[in-house]
């Protein structure tokens, strides 16, 4: 399964370990080749994903989300958006989601977090919330904060997906794996049953398939037998 990117490009493209902004080049938006591809694999494309940020669309702003808009309404699949540095801004993104909708890198730092200068949750995110928006943590390299992450805890803001957003620059370290990003939230407190869940029941229903991620009759077996350790780490 996965999510397939607008972009010509791909993914990622690494020059001497440096992220080039795919989107920055709306050329390389292909709206129609992206929804014949999505016929032809149904199976396997479980959404559509574009990254926007001053450091994936630069001065294109909010429009590369336009085009992957158009493709994911076409297709009827969700769509995943990756933030970074404005512009747009945390909210001009937002504000163009829909309900089943996924913001990755959701607890991002600043500049252009979920909070504001007075830590309070911006009004848009809890409007997208309200409206079915999906927030997914995609921790990363850079794209995770201890301190965003504990204002919005700390307002009962949990994830919906957790996610480790694990690739080659952030694999030894900050983010290393699954299990230790689930680890963090559960050290900040966010509860137990909502930390297995979000990697677990709750990711299968952002890809719309509920016949996995858990453990009723008929579901498809893929069991991962867990142990809460306490010490230094």
């Amino acid at each position: 399964m996965a999510f397939l990117h607008i972009s010509h490009a791909g993914i990622y493209a690494f020059s001497n370990r440096v992220m080039v902004g795919e989107s920055e080049n709306l050329s390389l938006m292909d709206p129609q080749t992206a929804i014949e591809v999505v016929k032809a694999n149904r199976d396997y494309i479980v959404g559509i994903k574009v990254r926007l940020g001053k450091n994936t669309s630069g001065k294109n702003g909010i429009s590369p989300l336009n085009f992957a808009k158009d493709v994911a309404t076409q297709t009827n699949l969700p769509l995943m958006v990756h933030i970074d540095e404005a512009p747009p801004s945390y909210s001009e993104v937002l504000d163009q989601m829909r309900s089943s909708d996924i913001l990755t890198h959701c607890f991002r730092p600043s500049p252009n977090p979920p909070i504001g200068p007075d830590k309070n949750i911006l009004t848009s995110v809890i409007r997208a919330r309200q409206r079915g928006v999906l927030f997914d943590i995609g921790h990363g390299m850079g794209s995770f904060s201890f301190d965003v992450a504990k204002s919005m805890l700390n307002e009962n803001f949990y994830l919906d997906t957790i996610s480790s957003d694990i690739h080659a620059m952030c694999l030894e370290g900050p983010a290393h794996d699954l299990v230790t990003t689930l680890s963090k939230f559960l050290n900040l407190g966010m509860p137990f049953y909502d930390v297995i869940k979000s990697c677990t029941l709750n990711a299968s229903l952002a890809l719309n398939k509920p016949e996995i991620g858990n453990l009723k009759l008929g579901s498809i077996a893929d069991v991962s037998i867990l142990e809460i350790e306490k010490g230094q780490f």
